[in-house]
């Protein structure tokens, strides 16, 4: 990857932030003095992926190399020399002391998971065009509860 493919980003957020262009990733770094972001997207090149200093303990760059479901981590050296660290807003993890996994937050299905946790509760969703999603509280069985 050459260097002068790398920006500086514009995304809003943190952590690997999938793009049209590629991915942002920005980190919070505070005491680091330089920081580069290490992954398949670029065969673990310790150097080809630096990060730029937005001069509040913030670190950020754009990767237009870096795709959807590539691992990754940070490379911070600080005073106590080199550190490889696993993203702290990863969305997605290989484990936990493992890789970051680039990941789209919007694939994830919400409405599957809500259903599927509300199971087991007393609770029940009312969808009305007119309003966003009502929550709707039920007794032991199953009649309406006054709010």
């Amino acid at each position: 990857m050459a260097e002068n493919t790398l920006t500086m980003p514009r995304q809003a957020g943190m952590g690997a932030i999938p793009t049209a262009k590629g991915v942002t990733f920005r980190v919070w770094a505070p005491h680091a003095e330089k920081v580069y972001v290490i992954g398949s997207f670029n065969n673990w090149n310790e150097t080809s992926a630096p990060l730029v200093s937005e001069q509040n303990g913030y670190w950020s760059v754009d990767v237009p190399e870096a795709k959807k479901g590539d691992e990754y981590r940070y490379l911070i050296h600080g005073p106590a020399g080199p550190l490889s660290r696993i993203d702290p807003y990863a969305r997605k993890v290989t484990n936990a002391a493992g890789n970051g996994i680039i990941y789209e937050p919007q694939a994830f299905d919400w409405v599957i998971m809500i259903s599927t946790w509300l199971r087991g509760m007393s609770l029940s969703f009312t969808k009305c065009t007119s309003a966003p999603l009502t929550l709707k509280r039920r007794d032991a069985r199953g009649r309406l509860k006054a709010p």
